[in-house]
């Protein structure tokens, strides 16, 4: 993930809070430096060569804390996409923050996180948000927060993941890359046409940012359960439908499409992990679908379920971890030819406080740096409140702000249409 982070710019997970409530900077800053205190990783940098990268505690710097006076509402969307654009300076601090604040609305604050994706994925990064928030509580409520209290370093994730050397495992390992193998010869996906291609260092993180009100958030849920599949199968089937209007020509019968999907493992782990640990702990799992014209959206859903059922029966969310040094490699290698069609995190429902004396988490999102996903649509989803959010991210030129922009409708359009 620092090589990704140090070549592309593009390993940065950002944790979105809209905050109601008097936020000054002084007190976040103070709160910053208490969570800094707590989690052992916050407190790191990484140093030392490519071929040898390792965490050092001394000579960390402080948190950076950006504060901005928005001009406009909308304001936090610039700033996110201007984190998401920028590397981390992994030599001085693993992470960074931003107070954007609105001049006509004093009581309304975006809170936007931005931390190195080799210590944190979605879930560490949203609870870190209330990490922060409890502790601007105490000290505007001036309680004691001199003495912090730190959380035990978590081993490598080598050490946390089933060593898998079973016969059982070993033939299942057998199966995983013989099957990805077969994907990759006979059933190649295809994916968006990419636009323009240009080098790493002239690209850029789109975002588009949407949400669904709370009675289009609970009809999709119930919808899903009436379906028995997953929500994150219901997203993937949107995204899937949506590239195949757009890829699929006159002569097209059935095209071979690829959803993949993040999966957290902490509670697949023995014993579970904490989503306050500040941790990498998310793999991803790959399902392939054949769509043509009569292909409808809740078959896709149900055939994503099946899928990813099989990656988790079978631990191959732990293979996928074990070979990612190897994938990230192999894909960096081949950075300009897409063999992703849609890529979607999902990490559900959001189980946060909404209060915090005298502040309230009102929404809450996440989105991570996607420079590196050549002409590949990708989608982080939150839902808070009883309101789903989306963030949508791609890499520009690859695919253009308008091309998303109708893709995100169409996404939108598609899932209300299955919830109607």
């Amino acid at each position: 993930m620092e090589i990704l982070n140090e070549q592309a710019n593009s390993a940065q997970v950002i944790a979105i809070s809209r905050i109601a409530g008097s936020l000054t900077p002084e007190i976040l800053r103070q709160s910053l430096d208490l969570v800094q205190q707590r989690h052992p990783r916050l407190n790191c940098r990484i140093v030392g060569s490519i071929e040898n990268l390792y965490f050092e505690t001394e000579g960390t710097e402080k948190i950076p804390l950006r504060v901005i006076k928005a001009s406009t509402a909308d304001q936090w969307q610039v700033v996110a996409i201007e984190e998401l654009n920028q590397k981390i300076n992994s030599q001085k601090c693993l992470a960074r923050a931003a107070l954007v604040s609105l001049p006509e609305n004093p009581n309304l604050n975006y809170l936007i996180t931005t931390i190195n994706h080799a210590i944190t994925d979605a879930i560490s990064s949203i609870y870190l948000h209330q990490n922060i928030l409890e502790y601007c509580q105490k000290i505007v409520a001036r309680e004691n927060v001199e003495t912090v209290a730190v959380l035990p370093a978590l081993p490598g994730s080598e050490d946390l993941l089933p060593s898998m050397r079973g016969l059982k495992d070993k033939i299942n390992t057998l199966i995983f890359i013989f099957r990805l193998q077969y994907f990759k010869i006979f059933r190649y996906p295809k994916t968006l046409k990419v636009e323009k291609i240009v080098s790493l260092e002239m690209r850029h993180c789109g975002l588009i940012h949407r949400q669904l009100n709370e009675t289009l958030t609970e009809k999709l849920i119930a919808a899903c359960a009436q379906k028995k599949v997953r929500v994150q199968g219901a997203l993937s089937a949107a995204m899937l439908l949506a590239a195949f209007r757009r890829i699929r020509t006159s002569e097209s019968k059935k095209i071979n499409l690829n959803c993949l999907s993040a999966v957290d493992l902490r509670r697949r782990l023995t014993p579970a992990i904490s989503p306050e640990h500040i941790s990498f702990m998310a793999s991803m799992m790959d399902s392939n679908h054949a769509i043509d014209d009569n292909t409808s959206f809740w078959q896709l859903a149900q055939e994503n379920k099946e899928q990813v059922n099989l990656y988790l029966e079978r631990n191959y969310i732990f293979m996928i971890m074990k070979l990612l040094g190897k994938l990230l490699q192999s894909f960096l290698e081949n950075i300009n030819q897409p063999s992703t069609t849609v890529l979607v995190s999902n990490v559900g429902k959001i189980n946060l406080p909404r209060n915090y004396g005298t502040l309230q988490l009102e929404e809450i999102s996440f989105a991570f740096g996607a420079i590196f996903a050549t002409g590949t649509p990708t989608a982080a989803v939150t839902t808070f409140q009883g309101k789903m959010l989306i963030n949508f991210m791609f890499s520009e030129p690859s695919i253009s702000q308008e091309f998303m922009a109708g893709f995100v409708d169409d996404v939108l359009a598609l899932i209300t249409e299955a919830c109607g």
